[in-house]
This record gives C-alpha cells, structure tokens and sequence, in this order.
C-alpha cells in the first residue's frame, strides 16, 4: 500500500497492456481486415464488401476459465444485393493477434438472429499453475454471407482467470460524482473547464475553484452470486492530469456507508434533500487502500478493494459505493489534484471501472 501502481488486471491482463495495446492494435488490425477481406474473396466475382460492413465484439464483461461471455453488434447489409446478406455468425478464436478465420479458429458458428454467445471450449490453466493468470486468446465474430464468403473483423483480447474462477469487469456502468469543499451546495456529476462542462472526477486540495475535492464511485455487484469468494478485487481509474503544488500527496479508498443520489450529491447533501452526517461524505474510517507519487503523465492508478467487495457481495446492502480521497486534505499538508475520467467519458475504454475476480 502506498506505491504507485499503474495497471490492474482486466480479464486478467493488465490494463495497461489491454488499453494501449488494443487501441494501438485497432488501427494494424483495420489494415489486416481489409488484406484479409480482399485474401478470402479471391477469384470471386462479387463486387468487395466494405471493412464497415464487419462487426466488431465487444469487450466481454465476463471472464470464465473456459471462455468469454461474447457479445456484438447486429451486422449491417452494405448493400441491396442478396449475395452479402448474412447467414450466420461465426466466433472464432486464436493464441494470434491477426488471424484469417478458418475452420482453424472456428469456435461455433451462430445463427443469424443472434448477437451473443458464450465460449466454453478453451482449456482451463489449472488452479494450481505458477502462472498468475491463464490464457490468452483473440476473440473475432466474423459473418459468413449467402454467397459464401467470410467477413473478417478486427480481435478482442481477453486474457482467461485459472481453472475455477471467473473474472467480472464493470465499466461504464457504475455511477459517481465530485463533491466539493468549495461549492458545498453544488452538484458535479460534471466539472466546469473554461465554461464547458466536463465528464471528469476530481480528487484534491489544490483547487482555488472547488477546494477539497473527493470522488464518490458505486458499481452494481448484483450479478455476483452472495456465495462467491472474491480472489481479488481492482478499482481503475485513468488520470489525465495532475497539479501538484508540493510532493507527497497520497490518495486514499474508504467504502460509504450512505448512499447517494449522482446527480443531486453535494459536499453537505448525499440527494438533494438528505444531509450526510459529516460534509464532505459518510465513510468508513477504515482505509481499503492508497495510491501515492501520482505524476502528471496520464495513466492508470489502480487500487486492491478485495476485501471492501467481498463485503458487497455477501452483503449487497452494505454496497454505497466508494469515495476516493487524500490522506491529508490540509493547508499544511501536499498540494496537490488529480482529474480523471468519469463513467461518461467519451473514451470508454478509459471509464472508471471495477475488476472482480
């Protein structure tokens, strides 16, 4: 605790690794899409389908042992020809970043009308494996076209957990808010920048406009059975731009223990007409976890609640949310604020999220 830490695990491959090197893979992937596309329509005579006309799967919110929960948008007819019209889907699967889809790589064809399909078929890494995580494949849903043809699509990376275990990832879907020393009667579901409102969170005590800022976060657990063992449990956050005054800052967990309304929540009113018991926030005085030396460099910060979302889900009422703050929020203490993104970042690759394994 106290170190910074910059990655998290996300279908247990570090966030990072998966952020920048999906993005930076979306781009060579596109291009392998079009190679590809031209490559399996050799010697045809229908006319090229556009790259727009493929789908792309999205990234899967769960992980098992065995494979991910897939889902992907509806593929759309480029055109009025029957020839591209779909026959069916088809979920492949390969240890290879670019691939061509083969009778190889195929998983499981699946029928036209639907749009999700869950892969059970890979071999599990077992429990007891020296290795921290199992193993990695690149997921495509390619569409196969009545006349006979095999759409590409660009891969989603998932990284499986061990033999036993299944990994949750909530991003985009949690809600949060800053609350502010500064405005105390004031709601920030968004934060005002040269008079345009932002979809950021702010954390700090540096600020001549908002004061102490602190960061309230809430995930919904309900799809995690009250029986299971969380193994671990990661908060994610991505910070694009830090001012520090003085070195030293250090930013600290707590779980809530009132709830509160996002887009009513103020630093004296956890809704609109509900005080907190103390401004600025009811919270545990337990400290779940800490991040410290944050620099200006955007990044991921990453925080272990393993324990905090234990207690969520074998006790989904105790689940209030999160609130992310300093440990010294004083005049004497670090200067220093952090802005990251809120769950309504344009960017959802780079929401706010929550990894449970």
């Amino acid at each position: 605790m106290g170190a910074r830490r910059t990655t998290a695990v996300v279908g247990a491959l570090p966030i990072g690794t998966r952020t920048d090197f999906l993005h930076g893979s979306v781009t060579r992937l596109s291009t392998a899409v079009r190679r590809d596309s031209r490559r399996v329509r050799q010697g045809s005579s229908a006319a090229p389908v556009p790259v727009a006309s493929c789908v792309t799967v999205n990234a899967p919110q769960v992980v098992h042992s065995t494979g991910a929960e897939l889902t992907w948008p509806a593929y759309t007819d480029p055109s009025t020809a029957t020839g591209d019209d779909i026959v069916e889907y088809q979920v492949h699967r390969s240890v290879f970043q670019s691939f061509t889809p083969s009778s190889q790589t195929l998983v499981s064809p699946v029928a036209n009308d639907r749009t999700a399909f869950t892969d059970s078929t890979a071999t599990p890494t077992p429990a007891d494996s020296a290795d921290s995580f199992g193993n990695v494949f690149y997921y495509m849903v390619a569409v196969k076209t009545k006349d006979g043809q095999i759409i590409p699509a660009p891969t989603q990376i998932v990284r499986l957990p061990k033999a036993g275990r299944t990994t949750m990832v909530l991003q985009g879907i949690g809600t949060d808010t800053t609350l502010a020393s500064a405005q105390p009667t004031s709601g920030h579901d968004q934060l005002s920048d040269s008079d345009i409102n932002r979809t950021w969170l702010s954390v700090g005590n540096n600020s001549s406009t908002y004061g102490k800022t602190r960061s309230l976060l809430k995930f919904p657990l309900s799809g995690i059975p009250a029986s299971s063992r969380v193994l671990e449990a990661q908060l994610d956050l991505w910070g694009f731009t830090t001012t520090t005054g003085t070195d030293g800052a250090v930013y600290e967990v707590h779980g809530l223990t009132k709830d509160f309304d996002e887009t009513a929540a103020t630093w004296n009113n956890t809704t609109a007409t509900t005080p907190w018991t103390t401004a600025g926030g009811d919270m545990d005085a337990a400290v779940a976890d800490t991040v410290g030396t944050v620099t200006n460099d955007p990044a991921r910060q990453s925080w272990y609640l393993t324990s905090l979302a234990q207690n969520w889900v074998t006790n989904p009422a105790s689940n209030k949310g999160l609130a992310l703050r300093l440990q010294d929020e004083s005049a004497a203490g670090p200067q220093e604020r952090t802005v990251f993104l809120s769950s309504e970042a344009e960017e959802a690759q780079l929401r706010p999220q929550l990894v449970v394994t």
